[in-house]
């Protein structure tokens, strides 16, 4: 599959906090940011949040700006969560075992949970699909987006890919804002299926790039974006791998 998506934004963003702030924070061990944890968008909507889903439904309400003059109804959501919701399920499921819980309960633990709270906390009501698994990553997220909008099934899709630790105490997401169509000088996307160089490196220094490139490789993708579009500046050229996808082998980035 080739095709070629605009972006309208782009985010880094770990339970620490967002941008190169919040990457920072997680290298260094800082406190949790309770506004990711409990993301002000869904205050009164949900009970019960795992930090993976709490993180892609921070990051995807921040970026549902990012699309203004888009219906909600034309706006989908794909989150790679890799473990899912692990925390959540693990708790309800301990909770079943001693019967302090009904396992009629247990929708609110299910694993598509980590898009459709996405879904609700950007008010956005597209498709949403959330895939679980080690190997799932921001480039099956951007492939599952980009036949969705070639469907016609959506005009713009916000995409994530999510880790975060089984104690639940230190995360990371990659999180893009893409449109069917690149928009006039911003930066565009061009997803192919081929493996011909080494991916970007993230541009931090030290111990914080090589911790946190660890645990997502795929941070080096959004804050590339975010960097060009915060600086107003050309995207340089660059490619972007990921090994482990099954829709999508390789992104590069150009100027539409």
């Amino acid at each position: 599959m080739i095709a070629t998506l605009g972006v309208a934004g782009a985010l880094t963003g770990t339970l620490h906090g967002f941008g190169p702030d919040g990457l920072a924070a997680m290298a260094a061990g800082g406190a949790l940011d309770r506004s990711v944890l409990r993301p002000p968008a869904l205050k009164g909507k949900v009970l019960e949040i795992d930090p993976a889903t709490a993180l892609s439904a921070a990051a995807c309400a921040r970026l549902r700006p990012c699309l203004d003059g888009v219906s909600n109804l034309r706006i989908g959501i794909v989150i790679a969560s890799r473990i899912g919701n692990y925390q959540i399920l693990n708790s309800f499921s301990g909770k079943v075992r001693r019967g302090s819980r009904s396992p009629v309960q247990f929708s609110g633990s299910g694993y598509n949970v980590c898009a459709g709270v996405a879904a609700m906390a950007a008010g956005v009501n597209g498709p949403s699909l959330a895939l679980a698994g080690r190997s799932a990553n921001l480039g099956d997220a951007l492939g599952i987006a980009a036949f969705d909008m070639m469907r016609g099934d959506a005009d713009a899709m916000i995409i994530g890919a999510v880790a975060v630790e089984e104690s639940g105490k230190g995360g990371a997401g990659a999180f893009l804002a893409v449109t069917a169509r690149p928009m006039a000088g911003r930066p565009a996307l061009r997803l192919g299926a081929a493996l011909e160089s080494e991916p970007a490196p993230l541009p931090l220094p030290g111990s914080a790039a090589a911790l946190l490139l660890a645990r997502l490789p795929e941070l080096a993708l959004p804050f590339a974006l975010a960097s060009a579009l915060e600086d107003g500046a050309s995207p340089r050229p660059a490619r972007f791998d990921f090994p482990d996808a099954a829709a999508v082998r390789r992104v590069d980035l150009t100027q539409a």
